[in-house]
């Protein structure tokens, strides 16, 4: 009888069959696996991006968001009558709840950066909020001011949300949401331009809009912001000027403020443009005489309150720069000087040293001043930023002279003492002159300032960091100092800075 079959068993790894099994259950095994533990739903979005993604939508689908002329939306209000009715004025005024929302944020977050002292007694940029300049859907210069209040509340939320959102969170689509918000942004402001232009033709008050718009091309880095300033001046010029506009039965506080603020935005761009300012410079009476008409003490201290210095250091400024202007017009050079130019040469060296001299002067003096302490170390700041100013661009003195190192030195240290107290706004200019004659040794000092002051700024703050890097890398290739509208302008950052 035959022996049954015996199977030969030998390596069982070498066998097909039994792989294929062993693969089959494994991958069993782990789709059972993903079954019984689900992975981990991705984290939600950052709060802040889904408000921007809200944003973005109203932009692309929301046609009651802008303005180009007066909405005429509820004809049954009118200034007498926009707080009283059925009619709920803010939605009637703001339909849209994106602007809505952007007006909240002007309110409550972006104002306080827009003035020195935001915090301190109330905003005068918050006076435009009152039913009479702000809710009026049949006037020109209403829609002005609500188009500017948007174009200046998405230019610091966005910045704002650059901030508040960590970069690995913003993720990739941030530069192209960033992109978009900047749009969104300059149509608000087209549309408060074609506003001013219809309120202009009717002579209306169009001064709250020139300011916000003002104020918006500062922190969003505007390069459109020279037409707009010189738009803003024409009209106070056809109106006869600020005098004239202060005068009589139209006179209120706000007017005031408004041709103050014009008036600062106006002589801090004489340092990029190297124009005499329009509005002072001159002694002008009615940047002192309309303190007279002041009711409290925060009208009789708006400037200060709001720029962080004095009436009177505005004015000084306003000196300081319209004498290099003068300069550079002529072409004089004081350290090339030739006969034919030699009395007008001294005619500037002259009026250097006086304003030298009123700078010292008025330093002395300001430790018996009865002013808010941001005040007084902003006056020391502008007194030492002008001092290095007049000595090394008027005058041209090497930025190794003792008195200019020791006056970059106090600068420094008050812009410290001005950044401790988180009221660092309106110093772009004082940083900017003390970065670009400082030692190399001080420039690590100024890049610490530039991070210690990002709470407080928006996109300005960025561009002056790369224009004065800009500069900083002209000096060490041997060019030496450059205009700041070359770097400007080489650098494709045409900008306004205060």
């Amino acid at each position: 009888m035959s022996q049954p079959y015996q199977p030969h068993i030998g390596d069982l790894n070498k066998s097909l069959l039994i792989n294929r099994r062993l693969l089959k259950h494994a991958h069993n095994s782990q789709e059972q696996s993903k079954e019984r533990t689900p992975s981990a739903p991705p984290p939600p979005p950052h709060p802040r991006l889904q408000l921007v993604e809200s944003i973005l939508f109203a932009y692309d689908t929301d046609e009651t968001l802008f303005e180009f002329g007066p909405s005429h939306r509820d004809h049954n209000l009118s200034n007498n009558s926009l707080t009283f009715g059925i009619v709920d004025v803010l939605s009637n005024a703001f339909p849209s709840p994106t602007s809505r929302m952007l007006f909240h944020h002007y309110c409550n977050i972006a104002s306080r950066i827009l003035v020195t002292m935001g915090n301190i007694g109330p905003n005068p940029l918050l006076a435009f909020c009152t039913p009479g300049r702000l809710l009026d859907t049949n006037s020109a210069a209403s829609a002005a001011v609500r188009m500017s209040m948007l174009s200046t509340g998405v230019a610091h939320f966005t910045h704002e949300t650059s901030d508040a959102v960590g970069r690995a969170e913003l993720g990739v689509g941030w530069e192209g949401q960033r992109k978009k918000l900047k749009e969104l942004g300059k149509k608000f402001k087209r549309a408060a331009l074609a506003n001013i232009t219809l309120a202009a033709k009717a002579e209306t008050g169009d001064e709250q809009s020139c300011t916000l718009v003002c104020i918006r091309d500062v922190i969003s880095a505007d390069s459109s912001w020279r037409d707009n300033l010189e738009f803003a001046l024409s009209l106070i010029s056809k109106k006869g000027g600020a005098q004239a506009m202060l005068q009589g039965p139209g006179y209120s506080f706000t007017r005031r403020y408004l041709l103050e603020n014009l008036a600062t935005h106006d002589v801090f761009s004489s340092f990029v443009t190297g124009k005499e300012p329009s509005l002072l410079g001159n002694s002008d009476s009615w940047w002192f005489d309309s303190v007279e008409t002041s009711q409290t003490r925060w009208e009789w201290e708006s400037v200060e309150r709001s720029f962080g210095i004095s009436r009177a250091m505005v004015d000084l400024m306003a000196r300081i720069v319209s004498v290099d202007s003068q300069k550079r017009r002529l072409g004089v050079s004081l350290s090339h000087q030739t006969r034919e130019m030699w009395e007008v040469t001294q005619h500037f060296e002259s009026e250097a040293h006086c304003l030298l001299l009123e700078l010292d002067i008025w330093g002395n003096s300001l430790n018996a001043l009865p002013q808010n302490a941001r005040v007084t170390c902003g006056d020391y700041i502008y007194k030492y930023a002008g001092v290095v100013f007049l000595l090394a661009d008027v005058l041209e003195q090497p930025h190794t002279t003792p008195r200019i190192v020791n006056s970059i030195n106090h600068i420094l240290e008050l812009l410290s003492e001005a950044s401790a107290m988180r009221m660092a706004v309106m110093l772009v200019w004082p940083l900017l002159i003390a970065g670009v004659f400082c030692e190399e040794d001080v420039r690590q000092k100024v890049r610490e300032l530039f991070d210690a002051f990002q709470s407080d700024y928006c996109e300005d703050l960025e561009v002056a960091r790369e224009l004065l890097e800009e500069q900083w890398r002209c000096i060490d290739a041997g060019k030496g100092k450059q205009r700041w509208s070359t770097i400007m302008e080489k650098l494709g950052r045409y900008v306004l800075l205060i």
